[in-house]
């Protein structure tokens, strides 16, 4: 369950267009599993050079 929120939530702030901000996965015991939070810039900037 904890994949399929965070592929929700990262799909779901892609469509927004939404920069600096990613979905992760984070579980901790009777809390969400996924939390949002700044996204790493060294991986953004791999990633544009990727596409």
């Amino acid at each position: 369950m904890c994949g399929r929120n965070q592929a929700f939530l990262g799909g779901y702030l892609h469509g927004l267009e939404v920069n600096g901000v990613d979905a992760v996965l984070a579980p901790e015991p009777g809390e969400c599993c996924v939390r949002l939070g700044p996204s790493d810039p060294d991986r953004d900037d791999r990633a544009a050079q990727d596409h």
